[in-house]
């Protein structure tokens, strides 16, 4: 395949992936001008089909491009392994029903759990970035 490809997959591909980490922040910048400070922190998993779909892209790039292929391989598979980890220890700690209260050992092991998967998506975001310059400077 082209390089040309790869580049379009690569810069779509880490749109994709940043605009889940972006979104949050620009929504809590606009919340400032209807009355207060809102930063809605779970929007990355809420978006996670948009991680998703960015992570499929960026692997395309590199599988055709023959370049950071088990990076972003190894950090795509994190953020799935991780966020399916979140929703799995919130069910099992009852967090996710309500039935146990958001303190103690319960919420620090979701509130861990997340914290990583969303540290996987940033990295992610960077290794797309670091792809396209790569790619980019050929």
């Amino acid at each position: 395949m082209s390089p040309v490809v790869a580049r379009l997959l690569a810069v779509v591909g880490t749109v994709l992936v940043g605009l889940p980490l972006v979104a949050p922040v620009g929504l809590a910048i606009a919340s400032l001008f209807v009355g207060g400070f809102h930063l809605d922190f779970l929007l990355p998993g809420e978006l996670f089909l948009v991680v998703l779909a960015g992570g499929a892209a960026l692997l395309g790039a590199a599988l055709v491009s023959r370049r950071r292929r088990w990076p972003i391989g190894a950090l795509l598979a994190a953020v799935v392994v991780l966020l399916a980890a979140t929703a799995l220890f919130a069910n099992a700690t009852g967090l996710a029903s309500g039935s146990t209260e958001a303190e103690g050992w319960p919420l620090a092991i979701v509130a861990g759990t997340y914290a990583l998967y969303v540290a996987a998506v940033v990295t992610l975001f960077v290794t797309g970035i670091v792809l396209c310059r790569d790619l980019f400077r050929r």
